[in-house]
């Protein structure tokens, strides 16, 4: 992902570059622009633009010094400088900044469009090489890249890093399309974060991030940011949610390897923490290696024999809990467990071959126990569960009024109502989207909208607490999904209404 600021004071001019280059065609994904050098300044120290385009000439601080700064504090980034004057001195401090171009007024599109071109090309150069020495440094066997020093951004010494492995989901059953969007929505969280980065997709499912910095309380603040990690996860009801592996910080471009190495450890962890969520190099698992309880799954199938599904299903929730609790990992004798469970639910229910040769694809290759888990109660449920329309409306009915009893809930999720009917997340999700178009998540944000359009026709209410009784904690999130939801802000909604 490729991002440019415009720094002119002149508005037309501003708005002209803006609007006149084609940026989505020279590769470039977003653009923003700053009137003066103070503005730009304190937009690209959060927002990290990989393209600054900037006057020279400008009231207050002057394109050089703004340049000049940014070059310390965004060292990869590529500088292209506008002016109306012919100043040999300006033209030097230019070069001695390393300016991709230096383009006088009244500009011609064709030069910006050829600058901005050489800037882009320029930046995928430094990343290649950068990807290529950091693929170098990660699977060579002693650990030394052929060239660390390419690891030092921007030419900087003492810099600190450590590195994320991000593991996705096994792609089978999704477009190419889809899954190009997925990988887009990583590369934008990952460019929104407030450290240098570079990768390296070492598989189709697993990619390596390294992070680096120079100081090492800015290292340490993205490393401990669990709303970051938690972020670029996705989350466990999302379709392109990962599981990240986060290594050990080094202080040396050779200890980058060991980092890698302690990162790929961490995703063992995904057995038990489960898609969309991140484990720190050194969190603690458990090799299990025993199977079920005799007692137990003599319960189980006694349960099943009896047509008693929903005992069946507590003692499937008593079996995961001991698992996760215990941090368990997807070992054989896991497997195990819910091979022995599964081989006593097909004696009581007949399953066609489809049935039987999706669950022996999920016992082989699912990735987390509670994958193993939800497959099997909603076997469970399908064992015992009419399948006609009435009685499918009736748990869909039993789902809406939960929802909307609970939707002021600021913990209400896809888990907790499949907690509330007894049954599993995959399967209500999968019922209630055949059966009413929309996804549970939809439903709950459309009837905490429709709330929140009544309780703005009370005057009395202010914004943030009505954002708070529908069920947000954030009022400026709220804001947004409710212009997005009706076209309007909340203030200009109330408006109308009156």
């Amino acid at each position: 992902m490729i991002k440019a600021i415009i720094v002119e004071d002149e508005r037309l001019i501003r708005e002209g570059i803006a609007g006149q280059v084609p940026w989505k065609e020279l590769s470039v994904d977003e653009v923003r622009t700053a009137e003066n050098a103070e503005t730009a300044l304190t937009i690209c120290r959060e927002w990290r633009p990989d393209i600054i385009v900037s006057d020279i000439r400008m009231p207050g601080m002057d394109g050089i010094t703004l340049c000049t700064k940014l070059r310390e504090l965004l060292p990869g980034s590529q500088l292209i400088f506008i002016s109306g004057y012919s100043d040999k001195e300006y033209l030097m401090s230019a070069i001695g900044l390393h300016a991709v171009n230096y383009i006088e007024k009244p500009v011609s599109p064709d030069e910006l469009n050829d600058a901005v071109r050489s800037a882009v090309n320029a930046l995928e150069k430094n990343r290649n090489m950068k990807t290529n020495a950091l693929h170098l440094l990660l699977n060579s066997r002693d650990g030394v890249s052929s060239d660390p020093a390419m690891l030092q951004t921007g030419g900087k010494e003492n810099m600190l890093f450590f590195v994320a492995v991000l593991q996705g989901h096994d792609n089978q059953g999704r477009t190419e399309d889809e899954i190009k969007t997925d990988i887009e929505a990583v590369r934008k969280k990952l460019s929104e974060c407030s450290l240098e980065y570079m990768t390296d997709f070492i598989a189709d499912r697993r990619a390596a991030v390294l992070f680096s910095a120079e100081d090492e309380q800015q290292l340490d603040l993205l490393y401990r940011d669990s709303a970051f990690w938690q972020s670029l996860a996705g989350g466990a009801d999302s379709p392109d949610s990962l599981f990240i592996g986060i290594g050990t910080k080094t202080a040396s471009a050779d200890g980058v390897r060991q980092s890698y190495e302690a990162a790929s450890g961490a995703l063992k962890c995904l057995a038990f923490k489960g898609w969309g969520q991140y484990a720190y190099s050194g969190e603690a698992y458990t090799e299990w290696n025993t199977g079920i309880a005799p007692e137990v799954l003599a319960d189980f199938k006694k349960s099943l024999a009896s047509g008693r599904g929903q005992h069946a299903l507590g003692i499937l929730a008593a079996v995961y809990k001991q698992l996760v609790e215990s941090n368990a990992l997807l070992t054989y004798a896991v497997r195990s467990v819910y091979y022995a469970l599964d081989e006593a639910v097909e004696r009581v229910h007949c399953f066609d071959s489809a049935e039987q040769d999706e669950g022996k694809n999920i016992k082989e290759h699912a990735e987390t126990i509670r994958e193993l888990h939800d497959y099997l109660c909603g076997k469970v449920h399908r064992a015992f569960s009419d399948e006609d329309t009435q009685k499918n409306c009736f748990t869909v009915n039993r789902i809406t009024a939960y929802i909307r009893k609970n939707y002021s809930d600021k913990m209400l999720s896809v888990q907790s109502i499949a907690d509330s009917v007894f049954l599993t997340p995959t399967y209500i999700s999968g019922l209630f989207k055949k059966k009413t178009g929309k996804t549970i998540g939809q439903y709950i944000q459309d009837y905490r909208m429709e709330k929140a359009a009544e309780f703005l026709k009370n005057p009395e209410y202010k914004i943030y607490q009505i954002s708070d009784m529908v069920g947000y904690e954030d009022a400026h999130y709220f804001t947004k999904l409710f212009k997005k939801q009706t076209g309007l802000k909340p203030s200009d909604f109330r408006d109308q209404a009156e």
